[in-house]
């Protein structure tokens, strides 16, 4: 793709974007608030829910590329679509916080009861509660976290 066919492939793919981002924002978001879709996870820092966000559609574009054969739930390109409007909705985010190149360790929550992952599985999936608790997010004993991660949630495990 030359320079000439990439400016006409970018001009449409920001033109699908908004698009995207507008008719997603009716499902995720509301009037009062573009960002409700990050603000109102329980016991979890925007910041954090936003990276929960994106992480979940990179890694499903990192498992189709290693296997292209496999069956996708999503298109990678929607994914992609997904990811970057994530990317404007994390800008806005971080600038309506006014933070500014801010130390990843700082972005933990300062909710007084965070959630055990049971009670995150629960609400959100084993998936992103396993994201959510990589985060530092959750009350959660460190074996339990790594018996998860091989394999998947314990009975019993907060």
């Amino acid at each position: 793709m030359d320079q000439r066919e990439f400016a006409t492939y970018l001009k449409a793919f920001q033109a699908e974007q908004v698009e995207v981002l507008a008719s997603k924002s009716r499902d995720y978001a509301s009037d009062r608030d573009q960002l409700a879709n990050l603000k109102d996870t329980p016991s979890v820092d925007p910041r954090v829910a936003l990276c929960v966000h994106i992480w979940k559609q990179f890694r499903a574009v990192s498992k189709a590329a290693s296997n292209p054969e496999a069956p996708q739930s999503q298109p990678v390109r929607e994914r992609l679509m997904d990811i970057a409007n994530y990317a404007v909705l994390g800008a806005a985010l971080f600038d309506e916080l006014g933070v500014q190149d801010q130390p990843a360790t700082t972005l933990t929550s300062d909710h007084p009861d965070p959630l055990t992952y049971d009670q995150a599985a629960e609400l959100y999936g084993p998936v992103v509660a396993t994201n959510l608790y990589i985060a530092g997010q959750l009350k959660r004993s460190e074996e339990a976290a790594y018996r998860s991660c091989f394999d998947g949630p314990q009975e019993g495990s907060d």
